[in-house]
């Protein structure tokens, strides 16, 4: 009896860990996009890969990405970008909700619909967010690197995407056994 016990007792820790991987590869992921890459005259331009693993699970695994964890990630993301406190929160909240929103639809979609669909919102986001950060500095800066980090991050959903796949692949291979 003793014997059984032990293995029983760890089984919903080693689910806990599992089902935390999504927010581990998106932290990642944030990490990656942290790193400071310079385009000869373009100092301004940087996409916010964090757009992509959140907006997957959204619709792939909500059950495994929370709206907290959208908070905490936006928290993370105005400290490490030393923005205004409070817009990436607002921003991946809304951008998380407006998915989660949207995932039955996404889910029957072909890989090419999805991309687009996450192109268009990611577009939508990127204005507020520049809009919102015009207001709160209360100057209009260049949209010119904020439309390049845009169509960056619109060509580095693929593989990324693909990332995030093989990760939910192995997951639901992992909450089967």
């Amino acid at each position: 009896m003793h014997g059984r016990t032990g293995p029983l007792k760890a089984e919903p820790l080693k689910k806990r860990l599992w089902f935390s991987l999504p927010a581990v590869f998106t932290l990642a992921v944030l990490f990656v996009s942290l790193i400071p890459v310079s385009f000869t005259g373009y100092a301004g331009v940087r996409p916010c890969l964090i757009y992509i693993p959140v907006f997957y699970w959204a619709v792939f695994r909500p059950y495994s990405f929370s709206v907290r964890a959208a908070f905490l990630f936006g928290l993370i993301l105005d400290y490490t970008n030393n923005e205004p406190l409070g817009i990436n929160v607002l921003i991946l909240l809304l951008f998380y909700l407006t998915v989660q929103s949207q995932r039955r639809f996404l889910m029957t979609k072909s890989f090419v619909s999805v991309w687009a669909g996450f192109s268009f919102l990611c577009f939508a986001v990127y204005c507020v967010k520049w809009f919102l950060t015009a207001v709160y500095y209360a100057r209009f800066p260049y949209f010119l690197p904020v439309f390049f980090s845009w169509v960056l991050l619109v060509f580095l959903y693929p593989p990324i995407a693909g990332l995030c796949a093989r990760t939910h692949f192995f997951l639901t291979e992992k909450e089967n056994d």
